[in-house]
């Protein structure tokens, strides 16, 4: 089982549309702040862990600082990376990613061809593969505008337990719900039985 959300790739989310760009520049601020603890950088070494923060608008100020000194600090782990997508929109990066392609092709002076690929390159998160499992906490039953072009298979689990209270429990039952289904990425059950034959017959 392909678990690249929850063993390779973690994101932990807070959108702007709920804090508002300000509330989230002091949000993104006090968590920095609390990371770049001499203490919080060893840990991270230790664990491997390298830490990117996307934003849909840059702060210019203080914050932005931290966010660079925090990812430049973290760039040679490479065990696990921690996406904090503190100020982040799924239709703003679709958007500033066909602003990317449309100005490449200005540059270049023709019309380039477009595909998935191609416009994939340009994603805030190009680098983390599609997530498998997003986790939803708090009661609430929807996305909320996150990684809308990324998420387009991926399994949804939605718990009533709140943010604060999810403990490694609460996350081996999300993972466990994620184990008992089936992924079929647009194809059907019957589809998909060839292609489960054919690696089992190249297994033996």
């Amino acid at each position: 089982m392909s678990m690249k959300a929850v063993a390779a790739r973690s994101a932990l989310w807070s959108a702007a549309e709920t804090w508002g760009v300000r509330g989230v520049s002091a949000l993104v601020f006090l968590l920095l702040a609390r990371l770049l603890d001499a203490d919080a950088f060893g840990v991270m070494a230790l664990a491997g862990v390298y830490l990117m923060i996307l934003q849909m608008l840059a702060d210019q100020g203080f914050a932005e600082a931290l966010i660079q000194r925090a990812e430049t600090k973290t760039a040679r782990n490479t065990r696990l990376t921690l996406t904090i997508a503190a100020n982040y929109g799924g239709r703003w990066d679709i958007m500033q990613a066909a602003k990317k392609l449309a100005e490449q092709s200005v540059q270049e002076g023709r019309v380039l061809p477009v595909d998935e690929a191609a416009f994939e390159q340009h994603l805030a998160m190009a680098y983390a593969p599609e997530p498998d499992l997003f986790i939803r906490t708090g009661g609430e039953q929807r996305i909320s505008n996150f990684l809308l072009w990324q998420m387009a298979y991926t399994e949804l689990y939605f718990t009533d337990t709140y943010w604060p209270d999810f403990d490694a429990e609460a996350l081996a039952r999300a993972i466990e719900s994620y184990a008992e289904r089936e992924r079929r990425f647009g194809r059907t059950s019957a589809q998909l039985e060839p292609q489960s034959q054919k690696a089992d017959t190249l297994s033996c």
